[in-house]
């Protein structure tokens, strides 16, 4: 049995569950980088480019752009259902890995910004279908797998952790507002 292929529920929490989930969580960490990989370097890139702070941004905003259409094209073509998600994956790793290599061969951003965007169309590849293939291996302890794929990405994006919080809570004397992405916001000093 392959690695990221479909498990019985037996073998959700033995020793080749914990690798797959393991494994599963650092091919995203390393594939995922690809999104923000010129930010990274953005500031030798404003220096090499000339770069005006526009041009900065849609570094940024192009792979972001890219995501969205790539996520769409996989929806409406139902790619991770009709190719084996695993296979979605990997593909979609080694393209986002390789059209981001190129950037480094560009001399500005009007080579640069439609390689980026194509990053952000092959990472569309590489989250929904990790999703797909940690489900269906992990169908017992579910929510272990996927907390740590969501801890990964928090960590990977320098966000926050998941927050308990029922409604408003208190940190010292601010108010927190849990936002939909898990993370709190803080809100405003608390009245007393």
């Amino acid at each position: 049995m392959s690695l990221l292929s479909r498990s019985s529920p037996a073998h959700d929490r033995t020793a080749g569950g914990v690798r797959a989930l393991a494994l599963l969580a650092a091919a995203m960490v390393l594939s995922m980088t690809t999104w923000f990989s010129a930010s990274a370097v953005l500031p030798q890139l404003r220096a090499a480019w000339s770069l005006s702070p526009t041009e900065a941004a849609w570094l940024t905003i192009a792979v972001q752009l890219g995501f969205v259409t790539g996520a769409l094209v996989s929806a409406v073509t139902n790619l991770p259902d009709r190719i084996p998600a695993r296979r979605v994956f990997f593909a979609a790793s080694v393209g986002a890995a390789a059209v981001n290599g190129l950037v480094a061969a560009c001399h500005g951003p009007a080579t640069a910004l439609p390689l980026r965007f194509a990053t952000g169309c092959f990472v569309a590849g590489i989250y929904p279908p990790a999703l797909k293939v940690m489900a269906t291996w992990f169908r017992r302890g579910r929510g272990l797998a996927l907390g740590v794929r969501r801890a990964r990405g928090r960590a990977r994006a320098g966000r926050c952790g998941h927050v308990a919080v029922a409604g408003p809570a208190r940190v010292g004397p601010y108010r927190t507002r849990p936002r939909l992405s898990g993370c709190p916001t803080i809100h405003q000093p608390v009245s007393r």
